[in-house]
């Protein structure tokens, strides 16, 4: 099971992400523990908060586009590429 954790400080975009990433692991048949860190003081330490939305995937961060919510075509591309860079480096 992966772990996923949405770095973002707006609220709707965060419900838009989580419902995409959600959609997008079920279509793959995977499962994940989603969290959310919407700490903009904390965000702006770990040099995010111009990036945002960033999504941790098991402590790698990934920014799509900044200011967008990734859509679910998005989060499946994302899913798919670390599927297959993990079994390159298996």
């Amino acid at each position: 099971s992966l772990h996923i954790t949405i770095w973002d400080y707006n609220l709707e975009r965060i419900n838009e992400i989580s419902r995409n990433l959600y959609s997008a692991l079920g279509k793959l048949g995977k499962s994940a523990t989603m969290s959310t860190m919407t700490e903009r003081p904390l965000l702006a330490r770990r040099n995010m908060y111009s990036r945002a939305p960033v999504l941790e995937i098991d402590g790698d961060e990934w920014s799509i586009e900044p200011g967008k919510a990734p859509t679910e075509t998005d989060c499946l591309d994302l899913l798919n590429a670390l599927d297959r860079a993990r079994e390159q480096s298996a």
